[in-house]
């Protein structure tokens, strides 16, 4: 996710108000890692904070916060007079030439509901819109999400919530076919054929409390439990020519296999108190409690190459030694205090926030890490401790019943991740190090924004938001010198960003029968050191669309995306995206007896375009550009049956 020109880890991302796993930014590597660990089938809403939001969320939540609302029992039971409900769903989807079926199926006792969701789906690669053919792929999702909701008493609940994705792909990489010359005009090295085998595996298990009635100070308590667990595989498999004949007629003689794996398992608690109190001639809303994280990371490195000439199996490649880690094992911690205040004085309303953080890495080095690290300054990982205070103050002025205006200035804070602040990695082959920086800071960001909001009878709203953001403190690698010779590197405090924009949102109601939404943002980025603007963030980007639902249970819907093209990029030699407009078009019909159908036609002028956020830093003369077309022309169709 990219909010506002920030994105990565920068973006706090959650389900059921549970921490996601996070990837390396460090050390991603070559397979098909993304956040991408929460099936949408899943998923009841999405609610997405644009901006900081570490008043209440904490680190990591600089750039915004998205979190997933997963279904419950009562979305299927709630209002049927019924105390069962099942339902199948089948689809296609033609931009990656996928199938997908799920099960759903609800029921209640007394005061006992519970559901399960069960998915799976099948598919290929996305086809670019371009000349170039992607990396033939094949993936396969297992997805499922049980729920036991009781209701104890009528003032107490509990949910018990357990989930698991599972995703393989298998991929034939075809870009890594390439000729190395041999150095000194030795024998030239040929990677003849490669194949990549990558499994994510995410569990969650997650207790929540709810007791909606006095008790003590509180008016309500909610109390959150969680454990979550990643797994993650990426292993490569190359078949490789090293000679001085003619790699089309030669057959393999090095075989090279790679293994590299993502370990995160996250233990966490929340307790959160509400109460309303009288004071200084008004009401106040209070939302107060304490957070607790524990995350445990590992990202271990494993790879061979087997000549098949002599038998013989080195660990030793292209300058490095297997297995390693290039950061050390990790424990971190964090631990948030935090208190909201909501109250009003006639027309004025008014949010006053403030968050407590204490962040804590404890690095746990092994032999693996030597191996990656060698010895010197890079072996010299240290533990780190900070401390945070995140402030925020928002104020609302309610000019009639139709008309608002709002102002909000918030302080996020990202604390250094586990992986930038104790990466140690020494290439003698190569010829450079990148050194391990214990003296790192959290990254900061002081945000303001304002608008206009209106709401009016009939359903139709509009909103206009201002904002300014000004990032400082942002890690990033630089060269810090050279070294017995080898050139170093180092992650430190280095970039101040400023990112400003509009944005604007509403839909009118022209009838029953007929909606108009619109919605459009701009974004401006500099980087205030280099005074060159900052990749990742959009142009001028707007959506319209049109929709209509009829009273014999019909549907449609036409949607425009067009952008302006980016002139903005960080280097004046990288590929700036075109401006596009793309249409979509979607229906649904209610077949009656439980069946509904719905369909769509996208991208139905077959437009070639490029999202911003994709080619960030791509150079204009890429040989590899058409790979990050977005796809073309393609329907999508799904049926859903409910007994």
């Amino acid at each position: 996710f990219i909010i506002r020109g920030i994105g990565d880890n920068r973006v706090r991302v959650l389900t059921d108000g549970v921490r996601l796993p996070d990837f390396p930014e460090s050390n991603i590597g070559a397979g098909t890692f993304t956040r991408d660990f929460v099936d949408l089938e899943n998923v009841r809403r999405l609610e997405i904070v644009r901006g900081p939001a570490s008043a209440l969320y904490g680190s990591d939540a600089i750039g915004g916060v998205v979190n997933y609302i997963t279904k419950d029992p009562a979305d299927y039971l709630e209002g049927t007079g019924r105390n069962t409900f099942l339902a199948g769903r089948a689809g296609y989807s033609g931009a990656d030439r996928s199938f997908t079926e799920s099960l759903t199926g609800a029921a209640r006792a007394g005061d006992v509901d519970v559901m399960g969701i069960y998915t799976r789906r099948d598919g290929h690669e996305v086809r670019p819109n371009g000349s170039l053919r992607a990396n033939p792929q094949d993936y396969t999702v297992n997805s499922f999400l049980g729920r036991l909701v009781w209701r104890a008493t009528p003032a107490d609940t509990l949910r018990l919530t357990g989930e698991i994705l599972v995703r393989e792909t298998a991929t034939n990489l075809l870009t890594d076919r390439a000729t190395t010359p041999g150095a000194g005009g030795g024998p030239a090295t040929t990677v003849q054929n490669s194949r990549g085998e990558d499994r994510t595996t995410r569990g969650r298990v997650q207790l929540d409390w709810t007791h909606a009635e006095p008790l003590l100070f509180a008016d309500r308590i909610d109390l959150r439990l969680s454990w979550s667990r990643l797994d993650r595989r990426e292993q490569t498999t190359q078949d490789r020519y090293v000679g001085t004949g003619n790699p089309a007629n030669a057959a393999f003689n090095r075989l090279r296999y790679s293994n590299t794996r993502q370990e995160q398992e996250i233990l966490g608690s929340d307790l959160q108190f509400r109460s309303t109190v009288a004071a200084l001639g008004t009401t106040h809303r209070l939302t107060y409690g304490l957070t607790l994280e524990r995350i445990e990371t590992a990202r271990p490195r494993d790879r061979y190459e087997l000549n098949l000439t002599t038998g013989v199996a080195a660990t030793t490649v292209a300058g490095e030694t297997y297995p390693n880690k290039n950061f050390p094992d990790t424990t971190t911690y964090q631990t948030g205090a935090y208190l909201q205040d909501e109250f009003r004085y006639g027309r004025f309303g008014f949010t006053p926030a403030i968050r407590l953080d204490w962040y804590s890495l404890r690095a746990h080095p092994d032999a693996d890490f030597q191996r990656s690290a060698q010895t010197g300054n890079a072996a010299a990982v240290r533990n780190l401790d900070a401390f945070a205070a995140s402030p925020k103050f928002g104020v609302t002025y309610g000019i009639d019943q139709n008309y608002s205006l709002y102002g909000q200035y918030a302080r996020g804070f990202r604390a250094p991740p586990y992986d930038t602040a104790n990466f140690g990695f020494t290439n003698r082959v190569f010829g450079y190090q990148i050194l391990p920086n214990g003296e790192l800071k959290p990254e900061y960001v002081d945000s303001f924004e304002a608008g206009l909001r209106g709401r009016f009878a009939g359903g139709s709203s509009f909103q206009l938001t201002g904002f300014y953001n000004r990032y400082s403190d942002f890690i990033a690698t630089q060269v810090i010198g050279t070294a017995g010779g080898l050139q170093q590197f180092q992650y430190r405090n280095l970039s101040s960003v400023e990112i400003y924009g509009f944005e604007a949102r509403g839909e009118y109601r022209v009838s029953q029968e007929w909606q108009l939404r619109g919605s459009a943002a701009y974004a401006r980025a500099e980087d205030l050191e280099t005074r060159r603007p900052v990749d990742n963030v959009d142009p001028l980007r707007a959506v319209v669309g049109l929709a209509w639902q009829g009273s014999a249970g019909f549907g449609a819907e036409a949607n425009l995306t067009g952008a302006i093209r980016n002139r903005r990029t960080s280097s004046d030699a990288n590929f700036q995206a075109p401006a596009y407009a793309v249409l979509d078009l979607a229906a649904h019909y209610d077949l009656g007896r439980g069946f509904t159908i719905n369909a769509g036609l996208f991208n139905v002028t077959d437009t070639k375009y490029f999202l911003t956020s994709d080619i960030a830093g791509l150079a204009a003369g890429s040989a590899q550009r058409d790979l990050y077309a977005q796809p073309g022309r393609y329907a999508a169709v799904n049926l859903i049956a409910r007994f």
